[in-house]
């Protein structure tokens, strides 16, 4: 039988894990403020779901993955479609009057 005490992050990796997600995710807010002094809302959004979709399926064909199928291909643009409208679609168009720091 394994120790599962030893299998565990120590503390310290655990803090550093929760303070990383903090902050990078908190940034997250705080760039779409600066994007959008110089472009709409949902034309910053858009192009980050385009740009990571890009490096995503890069990374993933490069790791060897097959060609997503048409039915993967649907599930993709609805599940995406909908993150882009009412996910981070109504954060960047809340951003517009709410201070970054709240959303």
């Amino acid at each position: 039988m394994s120790d599962r005490r030893s299998a565990s992050p120590s503390k310290g990796r655990v803090v550093a894990a929760f303070a990383a997600v903090y902050v990078l995710w908190g940034s997250t807010y705080l760039g779409i403020r600066f994007a959008m002094e110089t472009l709409p809302p949902f034309l910053t959004n858009g192009a980050r779901f385009v740009l990571a979709g890009l490096v995503l399926f890069a990374w993933a064909r490069w790791s060897g993955a097959p060609r997503p199928s048409g039915r993967e291909w649907r599930a993709g643009f609805v599940a995406g479609g909908l993150m882009f409208l009412c996910g981070t679609g109504g954060i960047v168009w809340a951003e517009r009057v709410v201070p970054s720091g709240v959303v």
